[in-house]
C-alpha cells in the first residue's frame, strides 16, 4: 500500500462510496469479497473522482487503484471488514496489522465526519448495505474534516495477548500456531450443566452433584490456545504449566462459547478436550467429546483425578493464551 494514509473527509468519502458500489455489484452475483489496504495505491496529490462529461457510465473513474479478494463470508462480515479497511487507510493500523483491535475493539477515533458509519460498519450494527449507502447520503458536507486524526481522548489499543503463546511445555505442544481464537465479552451467566441444546449426546451429572454448576465472572474479550498432548500426564501435570491455576481457567460462558464458535478445534475419534475452570472455590476440568455422530458430550472431572491421559490418543487442552 502507498504509505501516504488518507488524510481528508473528501477522500475518504470517494474511496468509501467507490468501495461501496463494488461490493454491492459483487454481492449481486452472490459473492463476497475484501478490500486489502496493502492492494490499494493512492496518488501523491488528491484523491478524487474523475467526471467524463462524454461518457454517459454509472461506474466511477477516480484516480487511485485498488484489489479486492472473494472470501467465504457473510454480508454483515463483508461490510464490517469494509469498515475496517477504511479504518486502516486513515489511520495506517487495524486488526490486519495489530491483533489488539480484535481484544480491545477501535477504541481509537476518527476526527472525521463519516466515523459514525464507519463504527457501524465496525460493530456489525447495520448489515443492509442500501441502509449505508442512506447513511452516506445523509453525511452533511459542509461538516466534513480537511485533516482526519484521531481524537485525543480516545485511548489506544492495549495490545492484550498481542504475544506470541508459549510453544510447548514438558507435556503439550501447541497446535493452534497464531490463528486468533477470540471468544467475545460474556457475562458468565450460562453454565455447561444447563447446556442442553449444545451437548445433546449427554451432560453429565455430576457438574450438579459436584456443585460444578456455579455461573462465572464477567470476562472481556479472550484469546484462546491450543495444545495436544505429546506425554502420558495427569490433570496436575498438564496444568503445571502455571503456578497461578486461577489464570488457566475459562469460565463456563467462555467454555461453551468456544465450543459453539470453535468446533473445529474439538479432538474427535471419541476422545476429549479439556477445559479448566472453576466453580464454588474448587478446580474442575470440563471434558468434551465428539461421538461419531457428531453429537456432543459434557464430562466433568476433578483437577486432583489421577488418571493418566496417554499421550497416544492426542487429547487437546485449551487454554487463555498463554505467553
Amino acid at each position: 500500500m502507498n504509505t501516504r494514509p488518507i488524510t481528508s473527509d473528501e477522500e475518504l468519502l470517494t474511496v468509501f462510496k467507490v468501495l461501496l458500489a463494488e461490493l454491492k455489484a459483487r454481492m449481486k452475483d452472490g459473492k463476497f469479497i475484501i478490500f486489502p489496504p496493502w492492494k490499494f495505491i493512492l496518488p501523491e496529490d488528491k484523491i478524487e473522482e474523475i467526471k467524463d462529461k462524454k461518457k454517459k457510465t454509472e461506474k466511477r473513474t477516480v484516480n487511485f487503484s485498488f484489489g479486492s479478494e472473494e472470501a467465504n463470508i457473510e454480508a454483515g462480515e463483508a461490510l464490517r471488514l469494509l469498515g475496517v479497511t477504511l479504518y486502516h487507510l486513515a489511520v495506517g493500523r487495524s486488526e490486519l496489522t495489530d491483533e489488539s483491535f480484535l481484544l480491545d475493539g477501535y477504541r481509537r477515533s476518527l476526527n472525521s465526519g463519516l466515523w459514525p458509519v464507519i463504527l457501524t460498519l465496525l460493530k456489525k450494527e447495520e448489515q443492509d448495505i442500501e441502509k449505508i449507502e442512506e447513511m452516506i447520503e445523509k453525511i452533511d458536507l459542509s461538516e466534513v474534516k480537511p485533516n482526519i486524526q484521531s481524537t485525543n481522548s480516545m485511548v489506544n489499543p492495549r495490545p492484550i495477548n498481542a504475544t506470541p503463546p508459549i510453544q510447548q511445555t514438558d507435556y503439550l505442544r501447541l497446535i493452534s500456531g497464531n490463528e486468533l481464537l477470540i471468544l467475545d465479552e460474556s457475562d458468565g451467566t450460562e453454565v455447561l450443566a444447563d447446556a442442553n441444546d449444545m451437548f445433546t449426546a449427554g451432560i453429565d451429572l455430576d457438574f450438579r452433584n459436584w456443585n460444578a454448576d456455579e455461573e462465572g465472572p464477567v470476562t472481556g474479550k479472550t484469546r484462546a490456545a491450543v495444545y495436544e498432548l505429546i506425554k502420558d500426564a495427569t490433570f496436575a501435570q498438564i496444568y503445571s504449566i502455571s503456578a497461578d491455576r486461577d489464570k488457566l481457567c475459562f469460565s463456563q460462558h467462555q467454555i461453551k462459547e468456544f465450543v459453539g464458535k470453535y468446533r473445529n478445534w474439538l479432538r474427535t475419534e471419541g476422545y476429549g478436550t479439556f477445559f479448566l475452570f472453576k466453580s464454588n472455590n474448587n478446580f474442575f476440568v470440563a471434558e468434551v467429546r465428539v461421538d461419531s455422530d457428531g453429537s456432543l458430550f459434557a464430562f466433568v472431572h476433578r483437577l486432583l483425578y489421577d488418571y493418566i491421559w496417554y499421550a497416544e490418543c492426542r487429547y487437546r487442552v485449551v487454554f487463555p493464551q498463554l505467553a
